[in-house]
């Protein structure tokens, strides 16, 4: 199946969902890119593409996760005034899940050009 990606670079073609899969894990396809659904036949956005969801991480895990951490770390910096061990056990707790949080939060980098890994559709009129 061909997919049609479109980004801020132009458009591309993508064969098949593998394909696609791979290239929004390597960040070449970001969530916000327009991806065309032939099955569909309707455009939407990378993060809102059910093959691609999976692939996204879990938000809400990923917020509690942050704020989990944030606050067991703060905490324990203000307990650690008065009882030190409780204190860098909080601390610690907050490091933990400071460390969760980066292995489900969902990509947010910018992805690289697609170009190279994938057919440029090209839109010429003769």
């Amino acid at each position: 199946m061909l997919f049609k990606v479109r980004r801020e670079d132009g458009d591309v073609d993508v064969h098949g969902v593998q394909e696609l899969q791979r290239l929004y894990r390597t960040n070449k396809i970001s969530p916000s890119d327009y991806i065309y659904n032939p099955t569909l036949d309707k455009w939407m956005y990378a993060k809102d593409f059910e093959e691609l969801k999976e692939l996204t991480g879990n938000e809400f895990q990923a917020t509690l996760y942050n704020a989990i951490g944030l606050f067991s770390g703060i905490l324990g910096l203000v307990v650690a005034l008065f009882s030190p061990e409780t204190g860098l056990l909080l601390i610690g707790i907050g490091v933990l899940f400071s460390i969760l949080y980066y292995t489900v939060r969902p990509k947010t980098t910018k992805p690289k050009p697609v170009a190279a890994v994938a057919n440029k559709s090209k839109s010429r009129t003769h």
